[in-house]
């Protein structure tokens, strides 16, 4: 006789949870986070740098590089930066402790604790410290920063799948997923997982063109689909195409409505920590403004089924790309090295085609 995994326990096995954990970074794809949450962070609850910053010990000025020879107003100034990201910092953790008693998922509560347009804690220091530090000194902070941020397998990925237990013991009744099915899912994802991340570092680092990217993602999502239907029985595989259609329509609308706003905010962003002027600033502006079409094609194909999840994450890096040599083509080389140095701190969706999460524009 099979045997059923039952919801209590799918919550207690921690390779289940992992398993279907990496097939709904498959079937969210493209949820949009909110507000801000964006891109690549598996696109729906607690973004990866949200998670990290409620992990990210305390920073002080004694532990910055001494290389950054700081003036007496300088230290003044940006230790009063670093008090505020400490204290943004403890805020988010304090949440994250509360847990789902507050109700609703991460990003609805830390809105109603630190209010509705907040961003993260990090995005806001480097915002100050753009202002206090020339572009040496700030680039040096950031070296600093990226070499002692948080690993996700510090916590931050623990406190991303808040509530997962409770999806995946859903998702197990729902499917009437068997041990043996839920084994050969882990195995799956697992394996198709690290396809897609290599994949996704090679066109990030430069080895593989975004347009090869597209093409491999497509081929990856086509031999997933043929390998799940091995797995899965048809029925199965039928209430799994809806319950992932559902999850990824409700996210796509959210994406759609807020696009505009999203990239304006971006462009906020950038004109502060680059300090454009009036002319830059509105070129950054119509440059990402521009890519609304692109991004609602892709929104929309995902909607409708005519583009896998997986692909879109990689045409999605195409625009940024683009934008990224666009924006660099307008700024000064000062601005370029500030931008190059901020690059893995700031979330994806706002830094353009690099590494990351969170707040901003993404897709």
């Amino acid at each position: 006789m099979t045997k059923h995994t039952s919801p209590s326990q799918w919550r207690n096995r921690a390779g289940a949870t992992t398993a279907v954990a990496a097939a709904l970074g498959l079937m969210i794809l493209t949820s949009g986070c909110s507000d801000s949450e964006s891109q690549t962070s598996a696109l729906t609850g607690v973004s990866a740098t949200q998670a990290a910053e409620t992990t990210a010990p305390s920073l002080s000025l004694s532990q910055l590089p001494a290389s950054m020879n700081l003036t007496t107003t300088q230290q003044t100034q940006l230790g009063e930066a670093i008090d505020q990201l400490n204290s943004d910092r403890q805020r988010l953790h304090s949440e994250f402790q509360r847990g789902p008693r507050g109700g609703g998922r991460f990003g609805d509560r830390i809105r109603r604790t630190m209010g509705a347009n907040a961003e993260p804690p990090m995005v806001t220091f480097l915002e100050s410290s753009s202002e206090i530090l020339d572009a040496d000194q700030f680039q040096t902070l950031c070296e600093y920063l990226v070499s002692n941020r948080p690993e996700r397998g510090q916590g931050g990925e623990g406190i991303r799948h808040e509530g997962r237990g409770r999806m995946m013991g859903h998702l197990a009744s729902e499917l009437g997923l068997s041990d043996q099915q839920v084994s050969a899912m882990q195995d799956l994802m697992k394996s198709y997982g690290e396809q897609f991340r290599t994949l996704m570092e090679s066109v990030l680092d430069g080895t593989v063109s975004a347009e090869d990217g597209v093409a491999q993602a497509t081929q990856l999502a086509e031999s997933l689909k043929g390998e799940m239907a091995g797995i899965l029985t048809p029925d199965q595989l039928a209430k799994w195409e809806e319950l992932k259609q559902d999850r990824i329509d409700q996210g796509i609308d959210r994406r759609l409505e807020n696009l505009d706003t999203q990239l304006t905010r971006r462009a906020e962003f950038l004109t502060r920590v680059l300090q454009l002027s009036d002319a830059q600033s509105s070129q950054v502006e119509q440059i990402l403004l521009a890519s609304i079409p692109a991004r609602e094609r892709i929104l929309t194909g995902v909607q409708n089924g005519t583009i896998p999840p997986q692909v879109a994450i990689m045409m999605g890096l195409q625009i940024e790309q683009q934008i990224l040599t666009d924006i660099k083509a307008i700024l000064t080389d000062e601005q370029i090295q500030k931008l190059e140095a901020m690059k893995d701190l700031i979330p994806h969706g706002m830094k353009m085609a690099g590494r990351g999460h969170g707040f901003g524009g993404g897709f």
